[in-house]
């Protein structure tokens, strides 16, 4: 299947490739914050690229590209798609089952990281506190 996918992108623009990414990463995304038009993306842009199959310096002018065409505004990390059904014209969603799938995987790698950074912080503070309970110090001295 992965074979299958690397081809398909293989013929796939890096418009397309961005366009179909960007749709289905909102739309998994509003399932749990009840956003359908922005998303702030916890991944880098590198990894965008690689998850997509393009050099990190080819996304980068995609994504110029879609705001010189006012298709997305983007401001940080936050994107926000504007103009949604050119993009999904630009997608050509009925040929990315493959891409669907792997953005869900993607998505769940994303919240399961969010997840444990934000575990792996409340257990540091709550060991740091009780450290300091047991110093008896203020925790923000250690």
């Amino acid at each position: 299947q992965k074979k299958e996918f690397q081809a398909y992108i293989g013929k796939k623009s890096a418009d397309s490739l961005l366009a179909a990414f960007l749709l289905n990463i909102i739309e998994r995304n509003a399932d749990y914050t009840g956003n359908d038009d922005h998303i702030e993306l916890p991944i880098s842009r590198n990894d965008v690229a690689n998850f997509l199959g393009l050099r990190r310096e080819t996304l980068s002018r995609v994504f110029s590209k879609f705001q010189k065409d006012q298709l997305i505004q983007i401001e940080g990390k936050t994107i926000q798609l504007l103009e949604q059904d050119k993009l999904s014209k630009l997608a050509d969603f009925k040929k990315w089952s493959i891409l669907l799938i792997d953005c869900i995987c993607l998505i769940l790698h994303i919240y399961i990281q969010y997840a444990v950074n934000k575990i792996t912080s409340i257990i540091l503070i709550t060991i740091k506190s009780l450290w300091a309970m047991e110093l008896k110090v203020d925790p923000c001295q250690i």
